[in-house]
């Protein structure tokens, strides 16, 4: 066991004793990962694996969905043992702005790629210590998902130098509005970013104008908008956007782009590797669409939503992407039943629900898509049985990672088979089902 290297029990109950006596061992000297994610590790456990001392090779820890406080918190990020840290994942715990800011401010940890911070309540001054880190010059990956970060810290955030090899940023559900936003499309450090996602924001043209004007991300090869205040003007900004030619992964779902913002993306000739793309939710006409399916500039793409606009004859829409210049789309979607539509529209103006019963609906696999997109985090209980769903449509409900409290699903006398099972038990975000 001195040489062990590798050391995984997550998704037990070791609790802080189990914790305690981990963080205890001294023969581990060679340790290199640690996974504890998922077991009900408090600030004790969390203490005793902050201040040891042996494992100077550790490279991966995940402490991820567990309970710690900031004190715990404040141990593990007062670590000075632990210089060759490069992944670090402690999100959905317990500590607030107190410990987060112990974690970010540590100055050991220069070899750091990955930074998971996910739903760990960090506000304004975290990210202000985030900005002002100047040791993470290694960083490539950072995730912080779920916080109250606001503009003033996305400014601090924008406005770093350090991370030239910064990969992708994801800073979903954060209160970012405008300002902040103008921050992180003025960066001109981050010239290897292949990922930005902003997914549930508060940002409005102004803001999202100057991050589609961005000409630095030439690598960049998905960007993740939906659910903002998107209009016309963003998405002509985006569709004029030529330095983007790496382009695979575009969302804009759940804004306010309609008839001239469409266009203005369908004018689009740089993303020839775009694979997905996503419109659903606008205000788009079915005379935009005539204009975007003559584009021939978008030869691989694989997946194209655009569900719940204002189209007045869905079939013959569907009709206008066919033939060779869409014959690699696999997916096309620009209608759901009838049956969600009514559900969805009657729950625009209720308060997020966190049950969902659709038993019976004739639902297939375009609405799976279209519940993945469109529930609200708060969901705990989707029962979906006695539907016409096969793997297709579990696949693409298997894909959602913003039901962190789904306890329940239900998928019985549906058309699902083991493949669709499989992919159901590869989502990592439902952890409490």
């Amino acid at each position: 066991m001195d040489q062990l290297k590798e050391l995984t029990v997550s998704n037990n109950k070791i609790g802080d004793a189990g914790a305690v006596s981990i963080g205890s061992n001294i023969v581990w000297v060679n340790l290199e990962a640690l996974h504890l994610h998922m077991n009900e590790v408090s600030d004790t456990g969390a203490k005793a694996i902050g201040t040891s001392n042996v494992w100077s090779n550790l490279k991966e820890l995940r402490l991820d969905t567990n309970q710690i406080g900031d004190e715990g918190a404040i141990s593990i990020g007062s670590n000075t043992k632990w210089a060759e840290l490069e992944v670090l994942t402690l999100y959905c715990n317990k500590f607030g702005e107190k410990g987060a800011r112990a974690i970010v401010s540590n100055a050991t940890w220069r070899e750091l790629k990955i930074l998971r911070l996910k739903r760990t309540r960090l506000g304004e001054e975290c990210a202000k210590a985030i900005g002002s880190n100047t040791t993470w010059t290694n960083l490539e990956k950072l995730v912080l998902i779920a916080n109250e970060l606001g503009d003033l810290g996305l400014k601090m955030i924008g406005q770093s130098t350090t991370w030239n090899k910064l990969k992708h940023l994801h800073l979903d559900q954060n209160r970012i509005g405008n300002e902040g936003a103008i921050a992180i499309g003025s960066n001109t450090t981050w010239t290897d970013l292949k990922g930005l996602s902003l997914f549930k924001n508060e940002i409005g043209d102004e803001g999202a104008v100057a991050i589609g004007k961005n000409q630095t991300w030439k690598n960049l090869k998905w960007l993740f908008f939906s659910n903002n205040k998107l209009g016309d003007q963003v998405a002509a900004a985006i569709g004029s956007n030529s330095c983007w030619t790496n382009l695979e992964k575009l969302s804009l779902r759940t804004n306010q782009i309609g008839d001239i913002g469409a266009r203005a993306l369908g004018n689009n000739c740089s993303w020839r590797k775009l694979k997905e793309f996503n419109l659903s939710e606008n205000k788009i006409t079915d005379e935009s669409l005539h204009f975007i399916a003559k584009n021939p500039n978008w030869p691989n793409l694989e997946i194209f939503y655009i569900f719940n606009n204002s189209f007045n004859d869905p079939t013959s829409i569907r009709s206008l992407f066919t033939g060779e210049v869409w014959q690699n789309l696999k997916q096309f979607g620009c209608c759901s039943s009838p049956a969600l539509q009514d559900i969805l529209e009657a729950r625009q103006n209720q308060k997020p629900a966190s049950e969902v019963y659709l038993l019976s609906k004739g639902l297939v696999d375009d609405d799976a898509t279209v519940l993945r997109d469109s529930l609200p985090s708060t969901l705990e209980v989707l029962v979906l049985s006695q539907n016409q769903i096969d793997d297709k449509g579990v696949q693409r409900i298997s894909r959602n990672s913003t039901w962190t409290n789904l306890k329940q699903l239900g998928l019985s006398e549906n058309k699902i088979t083991d493949e669709g099972a499989e992919k159901i038990a590869h989502n990592n975000t439902w952890v409490h089902l």
